[in-house]
């Protein structure tokens, strides 16, 4: 399971982009405001320390720099195709890539950096788009071999993941690689991170045992509306079960309402165990004082391109599901969206490992993991494990996008997965879908905030 931005690419072929001609803009010389560093829990602030290296206020002012570099761009690319190399944060810094000195100084009088490279965006695109072509007419096991493709922005090249092995090591690479980087990587797959679990939780507070173990069935579970504490606040990154006897834990995304004003939440498609075009799996509480009690249900499930489910809240649960939070060691507060951009950072909250954080390393990435494909994903620099699939991805307060998979989902914990990715130079990369993305799916749809 281990692949990254120089390693674990994704199948190739970047998504189109819709672009918009508004005027060019320099935003970044007065960032929108960001919430004070006391509204971030303790648990957050630890893991930006631990993870990043950076404080909260740094957390919440990348944040803002990044979104005011993606639009700035997103006019550069629309505009001067020719000449826009791409854009992303060094360390902190909004950075535009140019071809000419020209909109190099556009981008310094906007109050950007902007280094110069070789190859326009459209260029690098070009160039993916052909090195896919190669691989996909290359024969088995030979096809195998290769772990994907991405553009890396911050070296202005295409990098191509090989498979680490003697028969990696002889395939004859082809003279469109010249200008590409190949990094050997570990023969290991992409896992989706959900967990697969075969016995009902208990009424304890979510220990996993088996319901015979403690003579406790479902009918002896009181009626949910019955049983729900009026204080009780249900957040981004808390843990559930979906399905029946066989049950996948996941961990809840982001609270919202529908068009119909009714509470629902946005977490992972492959979270729902019977499958996309399917209704009504019910969804259970797996920790906590209502641990066992069903809670929702799913009523949209999508695997193909955009990895998302939304589970209606029932009536009971509904004033429980209507905040904006994020659970982890305390709570946050989701005030917008955002898009993902190269180095800005971002963290996320699961049940398995609470929050994590890192930095995007990849956008607009197209990635097979097993019999579905993410389309338009983004990579980043977390430690994700099994059970954190469908939790809330943030930046600064803002919701960046929903957990999908991970490169080091079958370890046991973070501080070994990365220990072994680091032996080659490389991170764990959680792999995401753009929150974005599935607001435009679900017509209607809003996220709470707060």
């Amino acid at each position: 399971m281990r692949t990254s931005p120089l390693r674990r690419a994704a199948t190739a072929a970047l998504a189109a982009l819709a672009l918009g001609m508004a005027p060019l803009a320099s935003a970044h010389a007065e960032p929108a405001p960001a919430p004070a560093p006391a509204s971030l829990p303790a648990a957050l602030v630890e893991a930006l320390e631990r993870d990043l290296g950076i404080t909260a206020e740094e957390f919440l002012e990348r944040s803002a720099i990044a979104q005011d570099l993606a639009a700035f761009a997103e006019d550069l690319r629309a505009r001067f195709p020719d000449e826009f190399g791409g854009a992303w944060l060094d360390d902190g810094v909004p950075t535009i890539a140019t071809t000419t000195p020209s909109l190099a100084d556009k981008a310094e009088e906007a109050g950007f950096a902007a280094t110069e490279v070789s190859r326009t965006e459209t260029a690098l695109r070009a160039e993916l788009a052909d090195l896919q072509r190669w691989i996909d007419a290359l024969p088995a096991p030979l096809d195998g071999m290769f772990r994907g493709a991405v553009i890396d922005l911050t070296r202005n090249a295409v990098v191509l993941g090989l498979a680490e092995s003697e028969l990696g090591a002889a395939i004859d690479l082809p003279d469109l690689l010249d200008r590409a980087g190949v990094v050997l990587t570990p023969a290991n797959e992409v896992v989706p991170g959900e967990e697969t679990i075969d016995e009902e939780p208990l009424t304890d507070g979510g220990s996993n045992s088996t319901p015979g173990e403690q003579g406790t069935t479902e009918s002896d579970l009181p009626p949910a509306s019955t049983t729900v504490p009026p204080q009780l606040e249900v957040m981004g990154g808390d843990a559930f079960i979906a399905g029946e006897s066989t049950s996948l834990r996941c961990s809840l995304g982001f609270n919202g309402i529908n068009e119909d004003g009714k509470a629902i939440n946005l977490t992972a498609g492959h979270c729902n165990p019977d499958g996309p075009g399917t209704t009504g799996t019910p969804t259970r509480f797996l920790q906590g004082p209502l641990a066992g009690q069903v809670f929702g249900t799913f009523t949209e499930t999508n695997m193909d391109k955009v990895d998302f489910a939304v589970i209606t809240i029932d009536e009971a649960h509904q004033e429980a599901f209507s905040s904006p939070g994020i659970r982890g060691g305390g709570d946050l507060r989701i005030t917008g969206t955002a898009d993902p951009v190269v180095g800005m950072p971002v963290c996320k909250s699961g049940v398995t490992t609470g929050f994590s954080c890192g930095v995007v390393t990849a956008t607009n990435l197209t990635l097979e993991i097993g019999p579905r494909t993410l389309g338009n994903a983004f990579t980043s620099s977390i430690c994700a494990l099994q059970g954190d699939s469908g939790g809330a991805i943030i930046s600064g307060t803002r919701a960046v996008g929903i957990s999908s998979a991970s490169d080091v989902g079958d370890f046991t914990s973070c501080s070994d997965a990365i220990e072994e990715t680091s032996i080659y130079g490389e991170t764990p990369l959680l792999y995401a879908t753009p929150i974005n993305d599935v607001l435009a799916r679900v017509p209607g749809a809003r996220l709470s905030t707060g």
